[in-house]
């Protein structure tokens, strides 16, 4: 099976399933033990090509030949993407319709770290009733946790290890 795409969001569903993080490959990546390559095209002979027609002309310099032309992906910015630091301490584990994901805080600072990274042991929240278990909890969209994140998030104190998981609570709090 072959697919086929530009680079539009890497919240798609593929990526998605089978975690690719495209800011963290070369041009070809094999993964699954060869059943997956994943290419991530960079042409500077066909950009500069592209650069030479009237419409290349008229869109040169836009975010949007840095997607059509350029194959840089919409949401793959660098904004709120910060590695936690050894101060951060584990707070608990959110599991939700876009993944599994570790919260920490750094109390000085107030500040939130989310990230994909779990630790050997979890209490763990789920915002997914269908599974639900005797060792999680379930979180309502209204429950005060989540709008504590949330909250958190509006004011800029929490990060993310990467893109995809921030644009993943970016889905998850714009409900």
């Amino acid at each position: 099976m072959l697919f086929l795409a530009n680079s539009v969001t890497i919240m798609n569903p593929y990526f998605n399933r089978y975690d690719i993080e495209p800011s963290e490959m070369g041009e070809f990546t094999v993964l699954f033990d060869g059943f997956v390559l994943v290419h991530l095209a960079n042409s500077d002979e066909f950009n500069n090509q592209v650069y030479t027609t009237k419409f290349g002309k008229f869109i040169k310099g836009t975010s949007y030949a840095d997607y059509a032309v350029g194959n840089e992906f919409i949401d793959n910015g660098k904004t709120l993407i910060e590695f936690k630091g050894y101060r951060a301490k584990y707070v608990y584990t959110l599991e939700t319709e876009k993944g599994i994901f570790s919260i920490w805080q750094d109390e000085r600072n107030r500040q939130f770290y989310v990230q994909k990274k779990l630790p050997k042991k979890e209490v763990i929240f789920t915002l997914v009733p269908e599974n639900m278990d005797k060792d999680k909890t379930l979180l309502t969209f209204n429950d005060q946790l989540l709008g504590y994140l949330r909250t958190s998030f509006r004011q800029g104190r929490m990060v993310f290890d990467v893109p995809s998981t921030r644009n993943a609570f970016i889905e998850i709090f714009s409900r």
